[in-house]
């Protein structure tokens, strides 16, 4: 197996790791409660590193992909 077809598969796999990881980032799946006085605390989600890695990830996947 070629170095560009086992790159190619990495990023391909990462990208769709980093799509689930944005998903659950967004949806707040297992994230801590903050509460004052009883009252729940919003939180915005931190989605830029998960979207530059996956920007990157789709970059090299591209730049590698298998003739």
């Amino acid at each position: 197996m070629e170095y560009h077809s086992i790159i190619f598969y990495f990023s391909l796999l990462l990208s769709v790791v980093c799509v689930a990881e944005i998903y659950v980032r967004i949806k707040g799946m297992g994230e801590n409660v903050e509460k004052v006085r009883g009252k729940i605390i919003p939180t915005k989600p931190k989605l830029i590193r998960p979207i530059l890695l996956l920007i990157a990830a789709l970059v090299i996947t591209v730049m590698t992909l298998p003739r």
